[in-house]
């Protein structure tokens, strides 16, 4: 009937992804997270953003089988969880370690230690270890304020 096919008009056409292009999305996600418009860029010019979003959601439900897709954004899932929770005591001591070691070239230690957290995470964990550590020595202006202190 008419109506009926007004209605589907209204909506926008349906659309297919080929085998290789959902290679192509699996790659993409593996490479560059949940950040769809550089998949876009990168693997799946032809798609839009919101396309390319969509069909990751649905190849990622549980209720699908598995999938390079479904693989890719579970371990995008994992990293972000990784990338959230803190450093346990014993990686924080890896952490000092790999400073003495290496100085503070923060990509170089993620990249061959940590390869789960990112700088941010990894730099926060030393500078509040090596503040914990600093808490026993007075500071430079704690000891100013003693000495103004004194001179009341």
């Amino acid at each position: 009937s008419i109506a009926a096919a007004q209605a589907d008009s209204s909506r926008s056409p349906k659309c297919i992804f080929t085998p290789a292009e959902d290679a192509m999305l699996a790659l993409g996600i593996r490479q560059f997270g949940r950040q769809y418009e550089l998949i876009r860029k990168s693997f799946l010019p032809s798609k839009t953003e919101k396309q390319i979003r969509i069909r990751a959601m649905n190849l990622a439900r549980p209720e699908r089988p598995p999938s390079a897709v479904k693989t890719a954004m579970s371990r995008v899932r994992s990293t972000e969880i990784m990338r959230l929770r803190r450093m346990s005591p014993r990686e924080v001591d890896v952490l000092v370690e790999a400073v003495r070691h290496f100085g503070t070239r923060w990509s170089f230690i993620r990249d061959n230690v940590f390869p789960m957290y990112t700088i941010a995470v990894l730099r926060r964990a030393y500078v509040e270890r090596t503040r914990v550590e600093d808490e026993g020595q007075p500071r430079r202006s704690a000891q100013r304020g003693a000495a103004d202190s004194d001179s009341d």
